[in-house]
């Protein structure tokens, strides 16, 4: 049976839910998004820094073979604590900019509206990327066994390296999503 609503759930539509509904959902797909997928990203950071010490085809499995054999399963997580903190607030900037730079550039008609969609996703993935990215020095560090908290980790990067420590990877985090 076909429904005379078309669901598309990444679109707004303010007759069947609120804005902050829609925010809110944002964010915690974002979160469940974060979390399912963290076990990869931190073999992922430790293969990146060479961690893992092996070079055949099947470093990917030896690494996190290695990372649970030292510390145990959920060594893989260290540093969630981070994601949920950032993501969380990114999210929620990531859609509700991204619904009211619809309506301000004029996205939001019927037709297509390729310039003012590619501002909306611009301007949605710099908020997000402001929010995200020293959640993301920290989670890094702490995946890599830097720190065990991320209290610990922020305090410590602030007073040793300064607040620009945090948003280092800015620049090229915007290079890489701002096309996206």
């Amino acid at each position: 049976m076909v429904s005379d609503y078309d669901e598309d759930w990444e679109e707004w539509d303010p007759s069947r839910t609120s804005f902050l509904t829609h925010t809110v959902a944002g964010s915690f797909a974002g979160v469940a998004e974060h979390v399912f997928m963290f076990p990869m990203d931190t073999i992922k950071t430790h293969l990146q820094c060479d961690r893992c010490g092996s070079t055949d085809p099947l470093k990917t499995w030896k690494c996190a073979k290695t990372i649970v054999g030292r510390e145990g399963l959920m060594r893989l997580w260290r540093g969630v604590s981070a994601t949920f903190a950032g993501c969380i607030p990114a999210h929620a900037a990531y859609f509700s900019i991204y619904e009211s730079l619809k309506i301000i550039t004029g996205a939001h008609r019927e037709g297509h509206h390729p310039l003012e969609a590619a501002l909306c996703g611009a301007g949605s993935a710099l908020a997000h990327d402001l929010f995200m990215t020293p959640f993301d020095t920290v989670k890094q560090r702490m995946q890599l066994g830097y720190y065990k908290s991320m209290a610990q980790c922020t305090s410590t990067i602030v007073r040793t390296e300064g607040v620009r420590a945090l948003y280092v990877a800015l620049p090229a985090t915007l290079i890489m999503n701002l096309p996206y």
